[in-house]
């Protein structure tokens, strides 16, 4: 049977700012439904299924770290004024977010940074079972994997020339990952820390498996830590994983196809370097044996089973459209080793990546660079590369992320890579 898979590209438009973002999507722009008024696009992909990468906000944040005050602006804004755009004109005149994303909080951590507490609301209410599906009456916005994305807008990012890449380091504390995925729209190739809004892995005892789900009619607060040593003015942006799997009948009872709804790369990567202070216990000056740096894990698509059907619709909910493990895990100390260190076994793997049972990866660091590294902390960087690439299959319109600044046209824009980065700090003490 023939069906439409519809993608939405959801944004926050506030009353201040400028319109935001690139200038030069890769993909041409494309318009809402003419036919059908909907607050959706309808793309319809080769092989009838579709997902993307969404931008549901754009903001401009700055931070006084000295009287702790903080300014939070959104970069949308455009002729339709105050509003919340859902690519369809009749919500271009209604505003039913104005403060969705708002800062709650904002103190130090017992370290000397400065910790933001944001709180973020969906802006529908669930569906009234009673009325008919509608534009408004709906169940099928539920978003995953929200994000936020931090982009200082001053700084250098720190490069690592056996990864390949660069990262901002220096910018968060405590990040969740970071990721490449908006490099296209911003024209920097830098890997972006991001935290996560929803993390099913903290957010219950026992961990449980709500897919990272940004439900309809709930709101969440997440903390987003920063280095108040560097610079402290940033863009940022709300991302989220998103398909869609009802057309107007079936809008009261969507189909979810999670994981594929989900982000493709790790949603989370936790790395444990050495703890010891002395020789044997962490990387010394004089020993060139390897110490374990630890890496955990948290990928929904790991050994998700691939759909068969020729059209993706006849799917299983928890089937995948194209396989998505990880594939590699690489660790770089910058300065310690003479190659590139990596592993793609992990050390257990029946594993499922999911909240409580993350897929782990021992890595060996040996110190074997020249010249021999001197006794102090050093910056390393853990990549971890998923085994789907990026636009290698025939109608993977699941593999943009999808961008739009004035809330009429959509911009398609290329992911580089599935690869969620995360940095960490090598200690090398003197052996005595």
């Amino acid at each position: 049977m023939k069906r439409f898979y519809l993608v939405l590209s959801i944004l926050f438009v506030f009353a201040v700012g400028c319109s935001g973002g690139g200038n030069s999507p890769v993909m041409p722009q494309k318009t809402p439904d003419s036919n059908s008024n909907l607050p959706v696009i309808g793309i319809e992909g080769d092989e009838s299924v579709t997902h993307s990468m969404g931008i549901l906000g754009a903001y401009e944040l700055n931070i006084n770290p000295l009287d702790m005050t903080y300014e939070l602006i959104s970069k949308r804004s455009g002729a339709i004024g105050d509003s919340y755009g859902v690519s369809g004109i009749n919500f271009f005149i209604m505003n039913p977010c104005g403060d969705c994303l708002q800062i709650v909080g904002i103190a130090p951590d017992p370290d000397g940074n400065l910790l933001l507490t944001f709180e973020i609301t969906h802006p529908f209410n669930p569906a009234d079972m009673s009325k008919p599906p509608s534009a408004k009456n709906r169940n099928d916005l539920d978003v995953f994997d929200l994000a936020m994305v931090v982009h200082p807008t001053s700084g250098t990012a720190q490069a690592f020339a056996q990864t390949g890449a660069s990262a901002y380091t220096d910018t968060c504390v405590g990040p969740d990952g970071f990721t490449t995925e908006l490099a296209n729209l911003l024209s920097d190739t830098a890997a972006l820390p991001y935290f996560l809004c929803i993390d099913d892995s903290t957010d219950a005892t026992p961990p449980v498996s709500t897919w990272n789900k940004f439900g309809m009619g709930t709101s969440t607060t997440f903390d987003v830590g920063f280095d108040i040593s560097g610079p402290l003015t940033f863009d940022t942006y709300v991302t989220m994983g998103y398909g869609h799997s009802a057309v107007k009948m079936d809008r009261l009872t969507p189909k979810y196809y999670n994981p594929e709804f989900n982000r493709k790369a790790a949603w989370k990567v936790v790395v444990e370097p050495p703890t010891g202070t002395g020789p044997g216990t962490t990387w010394d000056t004089t020993d060139t044996y390897p110490q374990s740096v630890v890496v955990k894990v948290f990928d929904w698509q790991i050994g998700a089973p691939v759909a068969t059907a020729p059209d993706f619709g006849d799917a299983l909910e928890t089937e995948i459209f194209a396989a998505s493990d990880p594939s590699t895990v690489s660790v770089e100390v910058l300065g310690l080793s003479a190659s590139l260190p990596s592993s793609s076994a992990p050390d257990v793997p029946g594993a499922t990546g999911g909240p409580n049972d993350p897929w782990v990866f021992t890595v060996s660091v040996p110190v074997d660079a020249t010249p021999t590294p001197v006794a102090g902390t050093y910056p390393g960087l853990v990549a971890v590369s998923d085994a789907r690439v990026p636009g290698a299959l025939p109608g993977t319109t699941n593999d943009y992320l999808i961008d739009s600044p004035d809330g009429i046209l959509l911009d398609f824009y290329d992911i580089p890579a599935y690869v969620t980065y995360q940095s960490f700090s090598a200690l090398v003490v003197v052996d005595c």
